[in-house]
């Protein structure tokens, strides 16, 4: 079982940190479906429905308190967990299954705290600057603890999710345990005070491997 659970733009009408496009999980669903893993997406009433020609794609809608009971040892028996920055995230400090969160924002609220998780950041473009924020950018403005819409306004900055690529290529790394060293370079750009840098979880390799101007 992989269990999916992103939120689309019809679920947030406020803050756009967490919301992200769905439509960018279809590679990562696809091929999980034709490796022959059974794929749960959790989803709410107003979520944009996704369908598969396959069987093993189910849409799960969590509604009540029995469906969330029945979500969690759901997630339990699941090999892998992909999610957003909200939601069943903290369902990662009480079991032992490797998760996946994409579009993660800000960079210091990351509640994936062990070896086997791995997470994937939305890149963060200043129009003032016109280009992407690298880490120091991100750290002078202190974006890795606020990005809600006020601040996002007050800095001239916007959220970019990450795209079906940056996705399914992280989907593969954490499923096939791939690595690199570009993790702990990223990470050795946070002063100590920050817990981003604490966290034991993972940056996808091919994710940073990609976005180098990161760590620039």
């Amino acid at each position: 079982i992989i269990s999916i659970h992103q939120k689309d733009d019809k679920f947030y009408h406020g803050s756009l940190s967490r919301a992200s496009k769905i439509e960018n999980l279809k590679k990562t669903i696809n091929y999980l479906l034709d490796n022959n893993y059974f794929v749960i997406r959790f989803i709410s009433k107003v979520s944009e429905k996704m369908e598969f020609n396959n069987k093993s794609y189910l849409e799960l809608l969590i509604s009540n308190e029995k469906d969330k009971i029945n979500q969690y040892f759901i997630l339990k028996k699941s090999k892998l967990v992909i999610c957003h920055q909200g939601g069943i995230h903290s369902y990662n400090q009480i079991l032992d299954v490797p998760f996946l969160q994409i579009n993660s924002v800000p960079i210091n609220i990351n509640p994936t705290i062990k070896q086997k998780d791995m997470i994937i950041l939305k890149k963060i473009y200043s129009k003032k600057n016109n280009r992407k924020m690298n880490i120091k950018d991100i750290l002078e403005n202190n974006l890795h603890l606020y990005t809600d819409n006020r601040t996002l306004k007050e800095k001239e900055v916007e959220l970019i999710d990450n795209d079906e690529e940056e996705i399914f290529d992280a989907m593969i790394d954490i499923l096939y345990k791939k690595e690199n060293n570009l993790g702990e370079k990223f990470k050795s750009h946070f002063p100590d005070n920050i817990s981003f840098k604490h966290s034991r979880s993972k940056l996808s390799p091919s994710f940073l491997e990609k976005n180098k101007y990161l760590i620039s």
